[in-house]
């Protein structure tokens, strides 16, 4: 249970956040896209089984594909250094 006091320093912590703006954006997609009947492909199945949720999961959440700075064997392809430099 908080203190008086410290309910108090935590609403001071709240209203002395600064304002902040967005003043650019920049995208990397590394490699092609990944479908999700290929996901698993990339990332590994869970003990050597395909995933019984996956379906439903991927099926609810409307995504159809993502990127993965792997390649088909699960070896990175992009670095930190490579990554930020193709999102400027």
């Amino acid at each position: 249970m908080l203190s008086r006091r410290g309910v108090h320093n935590i609403k001071s912590i709240i209203f002395q956040m600064n304002e902040v703006y967005i003043t650019r954006l920049a995208k990397f997609l590394p490699n092609e896209p990944v479908g999700n009947d290929e996901i698993e492909g990339i990332l590994g199945m869970v003990n050597g089984k395909p995933s019984r949720a996956r379906h439903m999961v991927l099926g609810n959440n409307k995504i159809r594909t993502r990127y993965y700075a792997l390649d088909k064997n699960g070896n990175p392809t992009a670095i930190d250094r490579c990554s930020h430099q193709g999102a400027v």
